[in-house]
């Protein structure tokens, strides 16, 4: 008894030691990897460029995370805007991440390389492109804190290691952290067949142009070989006060099914598909999967839209970087529509302020 009070005691203060370097590393940026906000759809805080095609291109609402470790990113192209692979290879690309302010401050930049490309399935002349990170920086911190992140987050990494089996690196903490600048909604994912299905929440997903929807499910859990072999879903976006409710559902990625009558909220049936939805839900899209890739930690799928309703146009549950939060609090933007390809820098050499680079 002794000997385990003595344990016990050793790791607390263990703990409390990694607590203390942790907030000497990261002072004030000590924050979640992503915080809560609502927002309304579409969101309007920050817009996200791809540089490298020509002409910058305005890819907020036709691009879609693929996966996590490696860091992908999917891209819907128009056919006359997507160079030939052999010319697209060597070839740097980014992403740029700006807020949507008359300063136009660049938040991040993320480098890319291409990766592979393949056609839409309905011959629209679109095409998806997808892209593995190179680079990564983030703006709303300083180099120093960067690092500082960067040497907690590989510190945590391994104890994820340790119990998931899945290794991510510097690079694809970094990525994930400067990706979810761009605020991500949360949606809750209905799937059913015949009286067996699920419903858990995901916000790894984006629109591809045209009828089209990517989203991308941890190849580990239950949920991604449902939707496999389902092939039929419903997203239904999620009224900011009903968060409590997403969250509980996120056990759910880990089982095969479960039984409708037990959710804590009332449900409907979607109109096209006649999946179940839950009745608080704001808008409802509903897909059909076309075509899936198994990339590393995610399965990647892109799906064809069916049907969408629009019931309300209240504040949705949207999740943000933790490291943009600040800013995004202290400086609510004023400014709601897009800036013009030709106000985005293309590099930092033109940046200066005090909370974060802008535009001269």
């Amino acid at each position: 008894m002794k000997k385990f009070i003595r344990e016990l005691a050793a790791m607390s203060l263990t703990a409390r030691l990694q607590c203390q370097v942790r907030k000497a590393l990261l002072g004030p940026t000590d924050l979640p990897l992503t915080v809560d906000v609502p927002l309304k759809i579409p969101q309007t805080e920050t817009r996200v460029w791809l540089h490298g095609l020509g002409e910058p291109r305005d890819i907020t609402s036709q691009h879609s995370i693929a996966c996590t470790s490696p860091f992908l990113v999917c891209i819907g192209l128009e056919s006359s805007e997507f160079a030939s692979a052999a010319r697209m290879s060597g070839k740097h690309f980014s992403l740029k991440f700006c807020r949507n302010t008359l300063e136009r401050e660049l938040l991040a930049d993320i480098g890319l390389e291409f990766v592979s490309k393949t056609s839409m399935p309905d011959a629209t002349g679109r095409v998806l492109s997808l892209f593995r990170a190179a680079s990564c920086r983030n703006y709303c911190l300083s180099t120093a804190r960067l690092l500082a992140h960067d040497l907690v987050n590989i510190h945590g990494n391994r104890k994820t290691r340790k119990s998931t089996g899945q290794d991510v690196s510097a690079l694809e903490m970094r990525c994930n952290a400067a990706i979810f600048i761009c605020p991500r909604p949360v949606v809750l994912v209905s799937v059913l067949d015949e009286e067996r299905g699920n419903i858990f929440p995901m916000n790894l997903f984006g629109a591809l142009g045209g009828k089209y929807l990517g989203f991308a499910l941890n190849s580990s859990r239950a949920a991604a070989p449902l939707a496999s072999r389902i092939r039929r879903l419903a997203l239904s976006s999620i009224p900011y006060g009903q968060i409590a409710a997403a969250r509980d559902l996120r056990k759910n990625h880990r089982q095969a099914s479960i039984r409708w009558e037990e959710l804590p909220f009332s449900t409907r049936r979607s109109k096209t598909l006649q999946i179940p939805v839950p009745e608080f839900a704001l808008r409802v899209c509903e897909l059909n999967i076309e075509n899936q890739w198994p990339l590393g930690s995610h399965t990647f799928f892109l799906a064809r839209i069916a049907g969408e309703e629009i019931i309300s146009d209240d504040s949705a549950f949207y999740m943000i970087s933790g490291q943009y939060a600040p800013l995004m609090q202290a400086c609510p933007c004023p400014c709601r529509s897009p800036c013009q390809p030709s106000e985005i820098p293309s590099d930092r050499s033109v940046l200066t302020g005090p909370t974060g680079p802008k535009l001269s």
